[in-house]
């Protein structure tokens, strides 16, 4: 821009009647207010955007001062009196571009759009972090999820505004992850890339056994989750065909040969998986069967300690999410869903249940958030039923009975593991058997290290 200038001054001593035609001398030289608002507006976003590539220094002064001189010079005289590009910076609606640019920083640090009605605010929409190219298509899907109460074009739920946890709205998190954006969206960055601010927000009570075992933590929407450990290693001799570096470099970063081998052993043996990023919701009140078969697909009146596997729906029947709902007695049912979709999931229980209690009565059926207060690990594998016939108790200290026959697909039963109260539910998505076993947080390190022990 600075060269440009310095052409257009050029050309205004030398060829004055080709500027004239581009930029009529005739026109009346703009406000000093906004020569002042232009000048500190290029500053301002010339310092910030080279800051984030060249990083801070004497250098990043220098060239602000640079970029800015014309601007300078044109407000202390009558130089450059018409260059618009110098002073038509911003449009005339510059306060609403101002709120879109601080919604935008929201959403670059997640990368993605931040679109729907705000959880905080009813009809308060959202339509932020938008690329101009995506524009039209974004406000027709914005258009039609208003007027219908979800959008026709497509599933939107990687861009829902719903979609984060509270500690990601605050302003400290979005600059921490605002300094790591740039370079994230406009560099060449591996997808499987991990954010370096804002980690350890979330910790299981297993974090540290993980850490001393040479875990590799990935974030899960603030939750530090392992995704291989060192510790294993030295199972990679024991498969070698299936633990080979791969050939590409770029698809080897943020990945370890040992997942394989850590895969096929829980094939062979047994295995535990972290899974306290789940979320989990309990439904209670006279009601709560009625409300949750409104909003859900499968039959979820089922007997008391049964399960079912659901999607939820949206108004016109298409898919809003997929989730599993456990009933632990007449009235009480919890619903278990994952940790990206633990928001989205609890915006719209929510949303939907106002509405169901407004017409049904109040009190017909509560909602309890219980994801904080839950840890949960995953036991698979051939070897499973033998490991937790080890530990697994009644509440008279029995031996439970764990076999197939008794403790069936699908079941829910509360037991005792080593003394701690727990609930075990057979369920898996790995292809053996096994189950996922919840309990309290400040019990969880206690549950873990027998569930350990019993499988060595």
């Amino acid at each position: 821009v600075f060269i440009r200038i310095l052409l257009e001054e050029f050309a205004a001593q030398y060829f004055p009647g080709r500027l004239n035609a581009i930029h009529p001398t005739d026109v009346p030289s703009p406000p000093i207010g906004q020569k002042i608002f232009a000048l500190v507006a290029r500053a301002a976003t010339f310092f910030f955007v080279a800051e984030a590539f060249v990083g801070y220094g004497w250098y990043l002064w220098v060239g602000t001062f640079l970029f800015i001189l014309p601007n300078f010079v044109g407000l202390v005289s009558d130089r450059f009196p018409n260059s618009p590009t110098l002073y038509q910076v911003l449009p005339a609606g510059l306060p609403g571009m101002a709120v879109q640019l601080y919604l935008a920083s929201i959403g670059l640090t997640v990368l993605t759009r931040v679109l729907g009605e705000t959880p905080e605010v009813k009809n308060l929409w959202s339509a932020a972090a938008v690329w101009i190219k995506e524009g039209p298509g974004i406000a027709q899907l914005v258009a039609e999820w208003m007027t219908f109460g979800y959008p026709h074009m497509c599933d939107p739920h990687g861009s829902d505004i719903s979609r984060f946890y509270p500690h990601e709205k605050t302003e400290y998190h979005i600059n921490a992850r605002c300094n790591e954006h740039f370079n994230k969206t406009y560099g060449i960055v591996h997808p499987r890339e991990q954010w370096a601010s804002q980690r350890n927000m979330r910790r299981s009570p297993f974090y540290a056994r993980e850490e001393a075992l040479g875990a590799t933590f990935f974030d899960a929407r603030g939750w530090e989750r392992p995704q291989w450990y060192s510790s294993n290693e030295k199972l990679m001799a024991k498969f070698p065909e299936a633990c080979k570096q791969r050939t590409h470099e770029w698809d080897g970063r943020w990945w370890h040969p040992v997942i394989n081998a850590e895969h096929l052993q829980m094939r062979e043996s047994v295995g535990m998986v972290d899974l306290t990023a789940f979320n989990e919701f309990d439904f209670e009140g006279p009601k709560a069967m009625e409300f949750l078969q409104w909003v859900c697909v499968n039959n979820v009146d089922v007997a008391v300690g049964r399960s079912v596997y659901t999607p939820l729906l949206t108004p016109h029947g298409g898919f809003r999410g997929h989730l599993t709902i456990q009933r632990l007695g007449e009235h009480h049912f919890r619903v278990i869903t994952g940790a990206f979709d633990g928001g989205r999931d609890n915006y719209w229980f929510n949303k939907c249940l106002e509405e169901f209690n407004a017409s049904h009565g109040l009190g017909s059926c509560t909602f309890t958030d219980r994801s904080q207060g839950i840890c949960t690990i995953g036991v698979w594998g051939p070897n499973a039923q033998k490991t937790m016939a080890k530990v697994v108790t009644d509440h008279t200290t029995a031996p439970y009975d764990v076999t197939q026959d008794g403790f069936p697909y699908g079941a829910v039963r509360e037991v005792i593991i080593d003394g701690v109260p727990c609930t075990m539910f057979r369920i898996s998505y790995v292809g053996e058997n096994g189950w996922e076993i919840y309990t309290r947080m400040e019990h969880g390190l206690k549950v873990w290290d027998a569930i350990w022990n019993a499988g060595q």
